[in-house]
């Protein structure tokens, strides 16, 4: 390769006197631009300074480019004919070979003097090559690597853009190889918090210095990055359950129809993920919780379905971060206890003395007793928490299991019953009629008289409390004030 170079023309030989051109040239290189300018000069060559020739027309071509000039002078030995410049484009990764000739008409009867050369000019060093290829990041690996190729000692400063991410750094010298260059996962994965994919722009300024000055050109190179989202995805992580509101301070398990319950909760996005949604289901009832856009808390039920029976509930939770990714569903698992109100047991009845337990509807004594039970054990934490019977009507007060109460013929009384456990009540209400009698009369002796069927008799009147069986083709007599007797058949009840 060179820079300079030089070349000779054929001689003649006319009158005694020898003649030929040297052409000589220098190169001066543009980096910058590609290209070299070319300065030349021609020169006469003869027998001494004192033995000349007419030149008369002279053409240099450089690069293929004519020059002519009409030079009519006389040229001795050492003088110049001529000289120029010409600026000559490299090609674009640098190379250039230059040719350059020279033709010139000499002496009395103008004879042809001509000579040419070529040769390889310093190749004139280009920006640097990048290239990088398409990717995609997984776990735990997904590195990009992109390749750097100087073609001379340069230094290089690298601009990377990636979604809203633009990162730049120096490399410094790069000597005429190729160098690799990487960017970290998780630096790729930051800059795509919201996308699963996007394109990756490598950019290279190329630079002749080291003070980063003197640019000799920029080349780009980009890809598409690809986030995994089955590998790189949210975590949910579910604390174990527990009562979250309990119908008795005593029940510290689940009751069906009565309680709530809570778990705690931990999200951890994908990395370089910018927000994550958790959402919760339950496998009996309704989250109260239903979706979260924090990264811990406490997701809790609504109250849980009512149930007789013990049941599994199962609250499961996945999230869902910014870039779409679905997490594994977690899932806990707690006992709910079923339930059933507790039973109320309730008997009250007539008898004939303060001491009998047998049954008359006669008696002037009322017999109670009563009893509660639980019928849901709720994991052995229920129990009955009070017993209370009331009665009210002819005579009222608090009643006391297996007592006796006066109660006149003409008397009545109600009874009433709550039993309540640890979690609801159970009421039973048991009503006691005045006495019943197969026949009963009164008669005060002041005249009033009266009469009933089934029970007390009225002070005046006839009664009936049991149920009146009237036959069809009996005949019923009404006697009128006056004395006169109405007969009506029973079957004109029913028309």
């Amino acid at each position: 390769m060179a820079l300079s170079g030089n070349f000779t023309t054929n001689n003649i030989y006319e009158y005694s006197v020898n003649f030929s051109a040297t052409l000589s040239w220098t190169a001066t290189q543009n980096v910058q631009n590609n290209t070299s300018t070319i300065n030349w000069t021609l020169t006469a060559n003869t027998d001494g300074p004192g033995y000349k020739r007419t030149v008369y027309n002279v053409e240099i071509t450089v690069d293929g480019t004519p020059t002519t000039s009409n030079r009519n002078t006389s040229y001795g030995d050492g003088s110049t004919i001529w000289s120029g410049s010409k600026v000559v484009a490299h090609n674009n990764d640098g190379s250039k070979t230059l040719a350059i000739s020279a033709r010139l008409q000499v002496g009395q009867y103008s004879y042809n003097v001509t000579g040419s050369g070529s040769w390889t000019l310093d190749a004139i060093p280009r920006a640097s090559e990048v290239s990088v290829s398409n990717e995609t990041i997984s776990f735990p690996s997904g590195s990009i690597n992109y390749t750097i190729t100087s073609r001379a000692d340069f230094w290089h400063r690298v601009t990377w853009t990636l979604g809203s991410t633009t990162n730049t750094s120096d490399k410094g010298e790069i000597n005429a190889e190729t160098k690799t260059f990487t960017i970290g996962r998780t630096t790729l994965l930051n800059a795509l918090p919201t996308r699963a994919s996007g394109s990756l722009t490598i950019t290279v300024n190329t630079y002749s210095d080291s003070g980063y000055t003197n640019l000799i050109g920029t080349k780009s190179s980009s890809a598409t990055i690809t986030v995994d989202t089955t590998a790189i995805k949210p975590t949910v992580l579910l604390g174990n359950l527990r009562v979250n509101t309990s119908p008795n301070a005593n029940i510290t398990v689940p009751v069906a129809g009565y309680s709530t319950v809570k778990g705690t909760y931990q999200v951890s996005p994908g990395t370089g993920a910018s927000g994550t949604t958790t959402y919760f289901t339950a496998s009996h009832g309704s989250m109260a919780t239903a979706t979260s856009t924090t990264t811990s808390g406490t997701a809790t039920t609504g109250t849980l379905p009512a149930s007789t029976s013990d049941y599994t509930l199962t609250i499961s939770a996945y999230a869902k971060d910014s870039r779409g990714a679905v997490s594994t569903t977690a899932s806990k698992t707690i006992t709910v206890y079923g339930y059933t109100a507790p039973t109320a047991n309730l008997t009250a009845y007539r008898t004939t003395t303060s001491s009998s337990t047998t049954e008359d509807g006669a008696g002037l004594y009322v017999y109670v007793t009563f009893s509660g039970s639980i019928n849901a054990s709720i994991n052995s934490q229920n129990a009955i928490t009070s017993t209370a019977c009331t009665y009210s009507g002819s005579i009222s007060g608090t009643a006391t299991n297996g007592a006796h109460y006066s109660l006149a013929d003409n008397q009545n009384v109600t009874f009433n019953l709550t039993v309540t456990d640890r979690v609801s009540s159970a009421n039973a209400v048991v009503s006691v009629a005045s006495a019943a009698y197969p026949l009963d009369l009164y008669d005060d002796g002041q005249g009033n008289v009266g009469a009933a069927i089934g029970g007390v008799a009225p002070a005046g009147g006839f009664a009936v409390f049991v149920d009146l069986h009237l036959y069809e083709g009996q005949k019923i007599i009404i006697h009128k004030t006056g004395g006169t007797t109405e007969i009506h058949d029973v079957s004109e009840l029913f028309n």
